[in-house]
């Protein structure tokens, strides 16, 4: 039956409350984007505005997926903000921002269908992006950096954009039979995903498996399950080929002479698993806890607030299995590929795609206990559980999170500072004739290459060529 609209406590019935919160939830990320505005230059960007202007965009991209990595749809990405100038930098972390609102907007949207009041809604998708941000491994790299958003932000969005698809295509199966034009652009979905990163074709195709698999088990009209299974299989094929086309990249290739490789499928395995637990040790630090427990709280109320209709306790037994049982699964073999290709745990900008993954199962699992069919003391409990720790949540997480990341301010101010004048040194040297310039080092917050001090190193040789007077770091 529909659940009250009154379930929960009169002060978090309460829009006022609410609205609070929201704010609470902006203040941090307003912060974000004020601190983007300062984001300088690095290695990275140097090295594509130099291709750029060698081979022309088209060019560069071919140069990239035979030369440096099989990334064929970052490429695009991480070679088009350079050609809208350097002030562009200035604005990823806003674009960032922005883009995770929309898409999770979206995604949210397709589920709860207008059964939750629009500031709930809107609480849920800022709790959410929040928590993305602040929980993130380096959440640095992934917000402030061109190349990072590209290869890693990008793909995570598309795939939350994806499931929000599919479930709309789910919950309106006219769809599947009068439009068979949806399974081509699904297949062609997929395989743009694989193109972006290794990292997300292991959630990607196991988070296919496992819809196939539930749909196979527990959808009971054969009609419906058999097209979203042709769906998510299409899919499925697409990012295969994708993923088959990044690996047999000449660039890949290229890369891979720098790593050692596991052979060993014992050894591989025994790495891997190291590695996995190492990546749960990183996400469930003191300061992270509490950011997991604020969004887990947040969408348990969200869930009895919702109109929709209660869920039978066997059905929310079978979803915390398949939830749990993903959320332990995905991260392993997204691990996987790094564990045989570099025999280490990859760059903390890397975990930022399974990271993604655990935080939507967590937000589902803590939904979908919301909406279960309990009796209403043990829901009461839950209730109370939940609000004191979205209190104590808001309190160390968004409100302290907006303080810390003003804190960085002023460091980050410096940084820009000490690259405009570095440009002008740079550029006035080249005005004078000189062929050696050097400048003070920067201070490298965001844990990124920048202007090295070794003139044979990439760092060195992209800005260096790129300003047409050979440029190093003081040591």
């Amino acid at each position: 039956m529909p659940r009250n609209k009154n379930a929960l406590h009169p002060i978090l019935e309460n829009a006022w409350f609410w609205y609070i919160f929201i704010i609470a939830c902006v203040a941090p990320l307003l912060a974000h984007a004020w601190l983007g505005w300062y984001t300088p230059p690095v290695a990275d960007d140097f090295c594509a505005e130099l291709f750029n202007k060698s081979f022309g965009y088209f060019g560069a991209q071919i140069h990239f997926y035979k030369m440096l990595d099989g990334r064929y749809l970052a490429h695009p990405f991480i070679l088009g903000f350079p050609l809208l100038g350097r002030w562009v930098l200035h604005l990823v972390t806003t674009l960032s921002i922005a883009s995770w609102l929309v898409v999770c907007g979206f995604a949210f949207q397709s589920v709860t269908k207008g059964t939750l009041p629009k500031h709930l809604w809107i609480a849920g998708v800022l709790v959410f992006v929040v928590v993305i941000i602040e929980a993130n491994p380096n959440f640095w790299q992934l917000f402030y950096w061109v190349s990072g958003f590209s290869i890693y932000g990008i793909p995570a969005l598309l795939g939350i954009w994806i499931a929000g698809s599919a479930y709309r295509l789910w919950q309106n199966e006219s769809v599947l039979y009068e439009r068979p034009s949806i399974y081509l652009v699904a297949s062609i979905l997929g395989f743009a995903m694989a193109g972006f990163s290794e990292m997300i074709n292991p959630v990607a195709l196991v988070g296919v498996a496992g819809m196939i698999g539930y749909l196979f088990w527990f959808e009971p009209q054969r009609k419906r399950r058999n097209a979203l299974i042709l769906l998510a299989g299409l899919f499925g094929a697409g990012l295969f080929i994708g993923a088959v086309l990044m690996i047999l990249s000449p660039g890949n290739a290229w890369r891979q002479q720098f790593f050692v490789q596991t052979a060993n499928p014992f050894q591989l395995l025994r790495l891997n698993f190291r590695h996995w637990l190492l990546f749960y040790k990183g996400l469930f630090t003191a300061n992270r806890v509490v950011f997991w427990l604020f969004l887990a709280s947040v969408f348990y109320l969200l869930g009895q607030a919702s109109t929709l209709p209660r869920l039978a306790r066997r059905q929310v037994f079978t979803f915390l299995l398949w939830g749990g049982a993903l959320f332990l699964l995905v991260p392993f073999l997204s691990l996987l590929g790094s564990s045989y290709a570099i025999s280490s745990l990859p760059p903390a900008r890397s975990q930022s795609i399974p990271f993604v993954f655990c935080l939507v199962m967590v937000l589902l699992i803590a939904w979908v206990m919301g909406r279960t069919d309990s009796p209403a003391r043990v829901e009461r409990y839950l209730q109370g559980v939940a609000s004191i720790l979205l209190a104590v949540g808001l309190l160390l997480g968004p409100i302290r999170s907006a303080r810390r990341v003003l804190s960085y301010l002023p460091k980050v101010q410096l940084i820009a500072t000490k690259w405009q004048t570095a440009e002008q040194a740079i550029l006035q040297a080249k005005q004078a004739g000189q062929t050696v310039v050097q400048i003070d080092p920067i201070e490298n917050l965001f844990g990124l290459d920048q202007i090295g001090s070794n003139p044979e190193n990439w760092t060195s040789i992209c800005p260096s060529t790129l300003y047409g007077i050979q440029i190093t770091e003081k040591k």
